[in-house]
């Protein structure tokens, strides 16, 4: 009974490697989002700035890949890109 209490009903503990990828992905959705309030002149929906134009869309898209790209470099090992994309969503929809 002790054993099963103790693997069932236990404190959750976040590895340090949750953590970290945790950290980048926090840190992706805040970067963009900067940037994208630089460029975008469109309405904000849901917290978010929309972009306006055809234009600003590309340079969004194209700054969101950059630093996708940089950050799974920075951390080449930690994580699989899948991995980054599916806590980058998960951050998306429960808000930093």
């Amino acid at each position: 009974m002790q054993q099963f209490a103790h693997q069932y009903q236990c404190e959750f503990q976040v590895t340090p490697a949750a953590a970290h990828l945790r950290q980048v992905a926090e840190q992706y959705v805040r970067d963009t989002e900067a940037y994208d309030r630089t460029v975008c002149s469109g309405p904000i929906i849901r917290g978010e700035i929309m972009p306006a134009t055809h234009h600003e869309r590309a340079l969004i898209s194209r700054n969101a890949d950059q630093l996708f790209n940089c950050l799974l470099s920075q951390n080449a090992g930690s994580f699989t890109a899948q991995e980054l994309r599916k806590e980058i969503r998960r951050i998306e929809v429960r808000g930093l």
